[in-house]
C-alpha cells in the first residue's frame, strides 16, 4: 500500500471517530430505540362476581353500570359462568345501571362482560344479606377483573369462623394456581396448596381450615403460575351457636415499603392491625395514625419487628379512639397491611380494611344499597391536602347531586352521603390523582361491611409489537422424513413483546386452509394479554401467533421460511397467518 493510500485511509478513521464524537457529546441516540408502548380506552372488560348460590338464609344481588361519558356504541351484559354462558340482564345505555337480585340457577358465579363504548370505566358489585341461625350479616364484594397475583390480609380459620378461598378463571384458557398462607409462627406448609388446576370458565371453592387448621388472622396470598384468575375469601363467624357476622374480605394491594391503610367504621368497638412481611429478611415497621385532627405518632406503631414470611397482630384500639383513624406506615422491607374492626351492637359483626388504589380524576363506582347507610372515608399521607368530588345519578343516568369534600393532608376524613330520591350510585373522584385512598362503610340492621372505593379499568397499556427480522432466504434442507417427504422448514418466530399479547382462536394454516383450531393448547405467559401457541389438529408443530389485545389491528405475523418447494406451494406457503 503507497503512503497516498495510507494518508487517505487515516484521514477516514479519523473523520470516522470525530463524527461518533460529536454525536456522543450532543446525546444523540443512535440506536434503534423500541417504539413506544401506547395507552388507549379498553373496548373490552370481564368482571368475575365472587357469588355464593342464593338459599333461604341468604338473598343475592349484583350491581354493575358503565360511567363513561362517551358516544361510542357498546353493550353491558350479565351471564353465567360457562364455556357457553346465558345472559342474564343486558344494557347499551351509558350511565344506567344493571341491578338484578340472582337465583340458584345463575350459579355458581356470574361475569359481567362490557363491550365497546361501554368498557372504559366499568364497575360491578355483589351485595349479600344473609339472616339465619347459623349465618347472618352484609357481605359486599367488588366484581374484578382477572390477574396474576392477590392477597388478603384479616383471614379466619380458627374455631368458631369459617373462611373459603374462591377462586375463578374467567378465561377459555386453564389456569394453575399456587396459594401461600402466612400465620403468626411463619408459612403455613400445606398439602394441596400448589398447582391448583382451574379448568375455562370454572369456579373453586376451598375451605382455607383444610390448608390451615386454626390459623387466625392470616394473610393469603394467591398466585397464578399458569393463566390468569380472580380470587376471593368469604369469611362467616359464630361466638357459640350465635352468628358473628359474615363478610367477603377486600383484596389487599401487592406488598410494599410505603403503606397506607384507611381506617375502620367509626362504631368499631375493636380494632387489630395485621402486618405481613412474606419476604426473607426481617422487617423494621414505624407507623403513624392519620385521624381526623392531624397525625400524631403512637408508641404502639413504633419500632415494630416482623420475622420472615410472618404475621404480626397489634391491638389499636386505644389508637384509633373509636373513630375512622387511617395508618400510614414504613418498613425496611416490602409489607402488607390490614385492619379488622368488631362492632357488638345492634348485633356482632366485623370488617375488614386493607390497602387499596388510590382516586384519579376519573371517577369510579360506589352504589347506594338498600336499607345500608353509606359511610365514606377518605386518607391520605402527603401532608399538602386535595379535593374529593362525589356526584350522584339516578337510575336513568342522570347527574342529581355534586358535592365537593376537603380531604385534608395527613389526616382521614369521613363523610356520611344521603342520597336523594331515586339515587342509584355515585361518582368518586379526586383533583389530585395518586395520593388519596378510598373506602365506603355500608351498616344498617342487618350488618356492616366495608369496600375500597377504586376506579375501574379506564386505560390498557399496548405494547408495540413489530416483526421480527427476516432470516437470511437460504433453502435449509434437512434430512427427509418418511422417504423425504416432509422436510423441517426453518421458521421466524414473532419477537416477544415485554408484556404479554392477547389470544386468538381461527388461525390459517402454513398450507393455506383456514381452520378453527379451538381454544390454544398451551397459554405461555398469561398477564393483562398474553401469547399463545396455537396447535392443529393434523398434527403440525406448535405455531406462535401475536395478536394485539381489546380488539385492535393484529401486528403483522413473519412469513414462513421453506425449503425447496414448487413455486405454487412456496407461495401458498408463504402466506401470513390470518386472524378470522
Amino acid at each position: 500500500m503507497s503512503l497516498t493510500q495510507l494518508t487517505v485511509a487515516a484521514v477516514a478513521v479519523a473523520v470516522a471517530a470525530a463524527s461518533v464524537a460529536v454525536v456522543e457529546r450532543e446525546g444523540v441516540d443512535i440506536s434503534n430505540p423500541d417504539p413506544p408502548a401506547t395507552v388507549r380506552p379498553p373496548s373490552a372488560v370481564t368482571l368475575a362476581c365472587p357469588n355464593s348460590a342464593p338459599d333461604r338464609a341468604m338473598k343475592t344481588r349484583v350491581f354493575g353500570v358503565s360511567p363513561d361519558t362517551g358516544k361510542a356504541r357498546g353493550s353491558l351484559r350479565f351471564e353465567t359462568l360457562a364455556p357457553a354462558p346465558v345472559p342474564l340482564e343486558t344494557t347499551r345505555a351509558v350511565k344506567v345501571p344493571l341491578d338484578k337480585p340472582l337465583e340458584r340457577k345463575d350459579g355458581p358465579s356470574v361475569l359481567v362482560q362490557a363491550r365497546g363504548g361501554l368498557a372504559p370505566g366499568t364497575t360491578a358489585y355483589q351485595y349479600s344479606a344473609l339472616q339465619g341461625q347459623r349465618r347472618s350479616g352484609v357481605a359486599i364484594s367488588a366484581c374484578t377483573e382477572a390477574r396474576r397475583e392477590w392477597w388478603f390480609s384479616g383471614v379466619d380459620a380458627n374455631v368458631g369462623a369459617t373462611s373459603r378461598l374462591v377462586l375463578t378463571n374467567p378465561t377459555p384458557g386453564i389456569t394453575v394456581v399456587d396459594v401461600a398462607i402466612f400465620g403468626r409462627h411463619g408459612a403455613v406448609s400445606a398439602a394441596g396448596a400448589v398447582d391448583i388446576p382451574l379448568a375455562p370458565y370454572t369456579r373453586k371453592s376451598i375451605d382455607l381450615a383444610r390448608l390451615a387448621p386454626g390459623a387466625a388472622n392470616a394473610t393469603v396470598r394467591v398466585r397464578a403460575s399458569r393463566g390468569r384468575l380472580t380470587a376471593a375469601v368469604a369469611t362467616t363467624k359464630v361466638n357459640g351457636v350465635t352468628p358473628a357476622g359474615a363478610d367477603w374480605i377486600p383484596a389487599a394491594e401487592p406488598p410494599r415499603r410505603d403503606v397506607l391503610v384507611v381506617g375502620g367504621p367509626p362504631q368499631a368497638q375493636r380494632q387489630q392491625l395485621m402486618l405481613t412481611n412474606p419476604g426473607s429478611r426481617q422487617a423494621l415497621v414505624q407507623g403513624e395514625a392519620l385521624t381526623s385532627s392531624g397525625p400524631f405518632l403512637p408508641s404502639a406503631l413504633a419500632d415494630l419487628t416482623i420475622p420472615p414470611r410472618s404475621v404480626l397482630v397489634t391491638d389499636i384500639t386505644d389508637v384509633v379512639d373509636n373513630a375512622s383513624t387511617a395508618l400510614h406506615l414504613t418498613s425496611s422491607v416490602e409489607v402488607t397491611a390490614g385492619v379488622v374492626s368488631t362492632v357488638s351492637s345492634p348485633g356482632p359483626e366485623f370488617a375488614v380494611s386493607t390497602t387499596s388504589e388510590t382516586l384519579t380524576s376519573r371517577p369510579a363506582v360506589l352504589p347506594f344499597l338498600r336499607d345500608l347507610r353509606t359511610t365514606v372515608c377518605f386518607a391520605m399521607a402527603d401532608r399538602a391536602g386535595a379535593a374529593a368530588t362525589v356526584v350522584y345519578v339516578d337510575k336513568q343516568g342522570a347527574k342529581m347531586q355534586r358535592r365537593q369534600i376537603q380531604v385534608r393532608g395527613g389526616a382521614s376524613t369521613c363523610r356520611r352521603l344521603v342520597p336523594g330520591p331515586g339515587s342509584a350510585y355515585a361518582l368518586v373522584s379526586s383533583d389530585s390523582p395518586g395520593v388519596v385512598q378510598a373506602a365506603a362503610h355500608f351498616s344498617g340492621p342487618a350488618g356492616l361491611s366495608t369496600v375500597a372505593i377504586a376506579p375501574g379499568p379506564w386505560e390498557v397499556v399496548r405494547p408495540a409489537v413489530e416483526p421480527a427480522p427476516s432470516r437470511p432466504a437460504l433453502a435449509r434442507r434437512s434430512s427427509g422424513v418418511r422417504g423425504g417427504d416432509r422436510r423441517s422448514a426453518s421458521r421466524s418466530r414473532p419477537p416477544m413483546a415485554p408484556a404479554d399479547l392477547a389470544w386468538t382462536v381461527p388461525v390459517r394454516s402454513s398450507g393455506g386452509a383456514a381452520r378453527d383450531f379451538g381454544r390454544p393448547a398451551v397459554a405461555d405467559r398469561v398477564g393483562e394479554s398474553q401469547q399463545v401457541i396455537h396447535r392443529s389438529r393434523l398434527g403440525r408443530r406448535p405455531r406462535l401467533v401475536a395478536v394485539a389485545r381489546d380488539g385492535g389491528s393484529p401486528p403483522t405475523v413473519p412469513r414462513a421460511e421453506v425449503g425447496r418447494r414448487s413455486a405454487a406451494r412456496h407461495r401458498k406457503a408463504q402466506r401470513p397467518a390470518v386472524v378470522a
